[in-house]
């Protein structure tokens, strides 16, 4: 037979100790997402990102202004021997059919019957720059860009209506496209000679997206064989190791971490992830995008801070 032991407590003991453990009541409406704003990591990199704009502003000539600026910085006071920088910025919206108003205009005897769900969305992505809003050819530029340029598009704007039976998701690859579209828009409407472009994107995981045989470290088993991705061998220490063994198994974290003369008997799983991700060769991994702008010849690409509206 088994016995249950019950404990009652008073009700005004449990509501202070609940209210105790809590720092505040949230009514949990929507507004502007501020959670980790002013984390330590968080402000360190955000005053990194404001120095790194500022060193390309002062190095650069600013953008054009009106024939009777009176500003000191005005490029007429300028040294021209500068470039010129465009700053580029990349972002994008969603929008659903039934995302409607809050309030309504109603008469006394009607009510207003709200849509279970918000049904199918569209998102649109697209790139602005400062000089000329977004980044777009004319008919005149799209017509003598379309012999320099094989695959020039007039405009990099992407608009797709998400969900499982449309288009799909947005996903790094559909990102991937449209960001070489951008760069040979960009390439012929600002030449490299007299421009500097400075690509801004947010800190999104389609942004940060690597290839799929990319040296990621937690994407990787701890042991050799299992559902792990087969990434590309590499260099370290001036020599060539392989990822996979000769019958094609991948060798996972400890076994490549060994072949590197590291001990790995008494550590944890997420230290041998750990350790191998601050390797060089792992640490230094690309992206697919920022691979896609350094082949265009070092285009400056950057990302905003890690918390950012």
């Amino acid at each position: 037979m088994k016995y249950c032991l019950l404990v009652f407590f008073p009700q005004d003991f449990l509501e202070k100790f609940v209210w105790n453990m809590l720092e505040r009541v949230d009514t949990g409406k929507k507004g502007v997402y501020i959670d980790g704003h002013e984390r330590p990591d968080v402000v360190q990199e955000r005053e990194l990102f404001l120095q790194k704009i500022q060193d390309y502003e002062t190095s650069h000539l600013p953008p054009p202004c009106p024939s009777d600026c009176l500003h000191v910085d005005c490029p007429s006071t300028r040294d021209h021997t500068l470039k010129q920088l465009v700053i580029i910025c990349h972002d994008k919206s969603a929008f659903q059919s039934n995302e409607d108003q809050t309030f309504s205009w109603l008469q006394h005897d009607q009510i207003v019957i709200k849509p279970k769900s918000r049904r199918s969305g569209r998102m649109v992505s697209d790139f602005v720059d400062e000089h000329s809003g977004f980044l777009r050819l004319t008919e005149e530029e799209f017509e003598i860009a379309r012999e320099h340029f094989e695959g020039i598009t007039k405009e990099a704007r992407e608009i797709i209506e998400y969900g499982e039976n449309r288009d799909g998701f947005w996903t790094g690859e559909k990102f991937l496209s449209q960001v070489k579209k951008a760069l040979l828009i960009a390439e012929f409407k600002y030449p490299r000679e007299k421009y500097t472009l400075l690509w801004l994107f947010d800190q999104s995981s389609n942004h940060r997206a690597k290839a799929q045989d990319a040296l990621v470290a937690h994407k990787m088993n701890v042991r050799p064989g299992g559902d792990q991705p087969r990434i590309r061998d590499t260099i370290y220490q001036g020599k060539l190791q392989k990822m996979v063994f000769d019958d094609g198994t991948p060798k996972g974290v400890r076994v490549v971490l060994e072949e590197r003369g590291i001990d790995t008997s008494r550590m944890l799983k997420q230290d041998t992830i750990a350790e191998l991700g601050s390797h060089q060769d792992f640490a230094s991994e690309l992206s697919t995008v920022e691979h896609a702008h350094y082949s265009r010849k070092g285009s400056p690409l950057s990302f905003f801070s890690k918390v950012s509206l």
